[in-house]
């Protein structure tokens, strides 16, 4: 594939590529999920990473290597993990997410969702996300936000969630979204910043009515991982403080409404809890060359419920910055990864 040109062939259809199965099923005999070291029950490896797959047509530095670094990401991070969630993985004019698929389902990722199909005569593309998964997703659901603003007019962002089978009796609630983006410093007025808040808002209300419609069970893990666009970091140098903007998106997850006080969910930053601090998730694809932002915008949020027990925990949650040797570009994208690790609580 490296050695293909950089952009793909479009594929057949009006509307952009042919279209995807929502959900593509597994043979229930290819289901093996690998034990982690150090837990004797099976453990589930979860990664988050945007991946920085823009469009045909939209790129710098030479058409971003985008051909050559979806190759790495299929050859070197997806065995690596049982569940992926991908922002930035676009669909439109390209055949790279159907690509990305079928090589991922060779690699005994059996199943898939990604954000409905945009098109030209709609002018709109699609969404960019995309879960793949080795255990089976037993529902799928998705929601569209009204149009941003600048580059994100065109595209079609929103949340799409997938109810994956983690054992017999329990589920995790997989929802993954990209948030309207900022070009430089944003304060919590900005437009951009306000359509962030009225997006999330959108999001609590999907989450919630997705969740009850499904009879979620307290024994259930409910995440919601992505690039949220929202720098938690108060300023570059202190990522201890959270910022304005980040205090909004946590009650807002917690309550859907920032004059409410009554909470539906606690919200736990798995990241913030690991690191103490907002970790910075943005860099660049070459490293010392272009300047990196220093925000940190990507996140894990797990929400539960007040005396929901749950039967998994959330572990090992880091960082990943996927930094690569012997290529012109010296980064898997220009935002890291976050990764943990999902495994069943030790009976007592």
């Amino acid at each position: 594939m490296s050695g293909a040109t950089e952009e793909r062939v479009i594929e057949e259809g009006p509307t952009g590529p042919a279209g995807v199965p929502d959900v593509l099923p597994a043979d229930a005999s290819s289901h093996d999920v690998p034990k982690v070291a150090g837990h004797g029950a099976p453990c589930i490896r979860f990664l988050t990473l945007n991946m920085f797959l823009r469009p045909p047509g939209i790129h710098s530095h030479g058409g971003d290597h985008k051909n050559a670094r979806l190759d790495h990401i299929i050859q070197h991070l997806l065995p690596n993990y049982d569940i992926v969630a991908f922002q930035e993985c676009f669909a439109f004019a390209t055949s790279r997410r159907k690509y990305l698929i079928e090589k991922a389902k060779e690699a005994g990722f059996t199943y898939s969702y990604g954000s409905p199909l945009g098109g030209w005569l709609k002018l709109r593309i699609d969404g960019g996300l995309l879960i793949l998964s080795r255990l089976p997703i037993l529902e799928t659901r998705n929601v569209v936000f009204p149009r941003g603003k600048h580059s994100d007019w065109l595209a079609a962002k929103g949340i799409i969630y997938c109810k994956v089978s983690l054992s017999d009796s329990t589920h995790l609630h997989l929802f993954t979204t990209h948030l309207q983006a900022s070009y430089g410093f944003a304060p919590i007025s900005s437009p951009t910043a306000q359509i962030r808040l009225s997006q999330l808002r959108q999001g609590f209300n999907f989450l919630s009515e997705t969740l009850k419609e499904l009879k979620q069970s307290d024994n259930d893990l409910i995440l919601f991982a992505g690039d949220f666009n929202v720098n938690g970091r108060a300023d570059d140098g202190n990522g201890n403080n959270h910022s304005e903007e980040y205090t909004a998106m946590v009650k807002l997850l917690s309550t859907g409404d920032l004059q409410q006080e009554k909470s539906l969910y606690k919200v736990r930053d798995l990241l913030y809890e690991t690191y103490r601090e907002h970790p910075i998730t943005s860099g660049t694809l070459y490293k010392g060359t272009v300047e990196s932002s220093k925000s940190a915008i990507d996140y894990i949020f797990a929400l539960e419920k007040d005396g929901a027990s749950g039967t998994h925990d959330v572990q090992n949650v880091k960082v990943e910055e996927l930094p690569v040797d012997g290529q012109p570009w010296t980064n898997v994208s220009d935002h890291s990864g976050i990764s943990c690790v999902i495994c069943p609580k030790k009976e007592s």
